[in-house]
This record gives C-alpha cells, structure tokens and sequence, in this order.
C-alpha cells in the first residue's frame, strides 16, 4: 500500500488506492485535500477554480465518509460505477440553492458532458474515500459525468426525502473511474492555469474521454481475488479423510510415478473431455512437468484438441504445495498449452495468488476436489480406494 506523508502533500502524485496521511496537530489543520489539492478544507463537493479572469472548475474533488445511511455514496470497484449524493442533504434551501453550489456544478457538468462542443469544459473529477483512520483518506480515481450505455439523463436525477416533517430535493448522480493508474502533479498544476495547453499533460484516458465522450472510454474495473483457504481446499468429514490419507500412504514411500499414473486418471474422471493418450515423462527429465495430455474441446466430428501438462504432488496433509513447485509447472507450460497441478494437499496463499493474479492457465486439483471427484465416480470407501489405486497403477504399468 502506497503512503504519503502529509509533509510532501503539495507536490505528491495521485496514485489509484494510495493513502494520504493526515496531521496530528488535533485540528483542521491535519486535514489532507486542502493541502493535496488547494480545496476548502470541508465539504463532500469541493471545486477548484482556474486562476486568471474566466473562473471556471479547474477540478471537482467528490470526498465521502460512505457513512451516512440517508446518503449512502458508493463505489462499486468492479465495474468502475460511483454513485454520489449532492450537497442540498438537509432541508430548507431549493436543490441548487446550497452554499458551496455543489448541485449547481453538477447540473452544468451533466449538462457540457452531452456533447462534443461543450465536454472540454467538463473539469476532472477526483475520488476521495475516508479510510477511518483519524484524517487519513484513500484516492479512488479520476471520474466523468455518466454511465456507459446510459443516457445522461438517468445518471442525474433529483429525489425526493423527508426530514423532520420537511420535504426537499437533492441529486442522485452517476459517474464513471477511468482506467487511470496515477495524476501527475504536472496535469494537476496546469489544470489550474486558464491556458489552452493543460491537455498535453493529461492522461489518454481523459484525452480520449474529451474528444469522443464516455462510449470510447475504458473504466477502471476490478476484479476481486477470492483465494481458497487451506480448510476449504482439504475434506472434514471422517471418511473423506480417511480416504485421502489412504492415498497418501499408498505413495509414501518414492513412489511419485505411480502417484502420477493416480493424478492422470483423476484429471480424466473430473472432466471426460481429457482424452485417454497421457504421455507420462522420464522422472529425471520431467522438465517440471509430470505427464503431457491433450483436452478436446468440440464434438466428435468437429473438435480441435489443447495440449496440457500436469504436474502430481503426493504430500501430507500438514504440507503445502508453494510458490517453487508451482513455479516449475508455470516455467514449462509453452504456447497455447495450460497446465494441471494435482496434489493431495493444498496450495500455499501465496503461490495461489500469483497463479490467479498473473492470470496462469493452471487447472488446480487439491486434496477435497480429489475425494469429491472419486465419490462421484462411485469410489467411496477405503476398500474402494485400495482397489481403484492397484487397478489404476498396474494397468498404465
């Protein structure tokens, strides 16, 4: 996690997730955006005015607690959607009539957005999430007016509340993270300047956002890594223990090859497409990879078939598959091939991770998913895994 202390503010970058440390005087003083970006130093809308005669928003910076229930702004990080309350949130005053006329720039932001002519006076907008941390606050990206595949019109509306028997309007507002990964602090002091030439600093993302408008844009989407734990990638249940450690200690003693053979007939029962023609490779020159295969995707009279290489590893169940012998299968895989690793334990967080995150064709079967595969077979009991191990070795001996 990217931080930045709050003495190098007012020249740092805006990273995507970084933390902007806040001061620890005990007043307004700690607080971050002001120094950060020359805002007011409250406000959920700030505006940033360009210098010179024409003061118009050099940027809009939108800054949520995410903790008022009535308000409730939220970003949804996998499709890149912020969804942003105005600033009229108590009764009393008309929905454009609020002091630091927020609504009011919101309205006209919508309304430059709806054309080429008028988009280039559409500011940037800048994310800000409190992170709960006493000042501290997370930048969550660089935002324009509207939803994709949406009419401007449904991404800024006026609702209605209530509030102490009074009745008021604000505005429920849409806006889209731009796939942008870090604001220099050049396009930020030109976007202040009332010059023509702050666009040469921007980003492409925003470049491309101005000149062809919100269909042409990539957002900024995320996609949540979810790693399975050790006990959800190991069996409970008595039996199903019983029948995995069966197989562990029929492979125990140097007996990887035959493991192998188990490893190969596993991968063909989980999914019949794995076509019968495993070639096992010479123990001392497996080159990080157990046996070669192919998968058939197609019908039997139109199918192409993907080569695959598979990896077994016959460990303890106290013993984790790591980062080195995933590593190996990985560094073997070659060019339109994916790979299988097959192990009767479980797979460490961090070698998980780095298959997932770096997007590694590897089929993963742990010790739970090898129980749950031969219990659909039929093959249940301790005798029926004695069974299936002799009839499995001995017929691809």
């Amino acid at each position: 996690m990217v931080k930045i202390n709050f003495g190098e503010l007012e020249n740092s970058d805006l990273v995507v997730d970084a933390i902007y440390e806040g001061g620890n005087v005990g007043n307004l003083h700690d607080e971050v955006l002001s120094k950060l970006l020359k805002v007011g130093n409250s406000g959920g809308i700030r505006v940033c005015l360009k210098r010179g005669k024409i003061r118009k928003p050099a940027y809009i910076v939108l800054f949520s607690t995410t903790k008022e229930t009535a308000w409730p702004d939220e970003l949804d990080e996998s499709t890149g959607i912020l969804r942003y309350y105005g600033d009229n949130r108590e009764p009393g005053k008309l929905l454009h009539d609020t002091p630091r006329k927020g609504n009011s720039y919101f309205r006209d932001i919508f309304r430059d957005a709806e054309n080429k002519e008028t988009r280039k006076n559409v500011p940037p907008i800048f994310i800000f999430m409190r992170t709960g941390n006493g000042r501290d606050i997370q930048f969550k990206g660089v935002a324009v007016p509207g939803r994709i595949g949406s009419q401007l019109t449904q991404d800024l509306f006026a609702v209605w509340r209530s509030k102490n028997g009074q009745r008021f309007q604000n505005y429920e507002a849409y806006f889209t993270v731009l796939d942008i990964n870090i604001v220099k602090r050049d396009w930020l002091t030109s976007l202040l300047e009332d010059v023509s030439d702050d666009f040469q600093y921007a980003p492409i993302e925003w470049k491309r956002y101005i000149k062809s408008g919100i269909k042409a844009i990539k957002p900024l989407q995320t996609v949540n890594i979810d790693i399975p734990s050790k006990y959800e990638q190991l069996p409970h249940s008595k039996n199903d223990l019983d029948i995995l450690q069966t197989i562990i200690d029929a492979f125990s003693k140097n007996k990887a090859c035959d493991f192998e053979k188990c490893a190969i007939s596993i991968a063909q029962m989980f999914d019949k497409n794995f076509l019968g023609s495993f070639r096992q490779t010479r123990p001392s020159r497996d080159g990080g990879r157990d046996a070669i295969g192919k998968y058939r995707i197609g019908t039997k009279n139109t199918s192409i078939s993907l080569e695959c290489a598979l990896e077994a590893k016959c460990y303890s169940l106290t013993t984790s598959v790591g980062v080195r012998d995933t590593s190996r299968l990985i560094s073997r895989i070659r060019n339109k091939q994916f790979g299988i690793f097959v192990t009767t334990s479980y797979i460490a967080k961090q070698a998980y991770r780095e298959i997932i995150e770096d997007q590694h064709p590897i089929l993963i079967i742990t010790g739970r998913d090898i129980v749950e595969i031969l219990k659909s077979t039929g093959i249940s009991t301790v005798s029926a895994i004695k069974e299936w191990i002799c009839s499995t070795v001995s017929r691809n001996s």
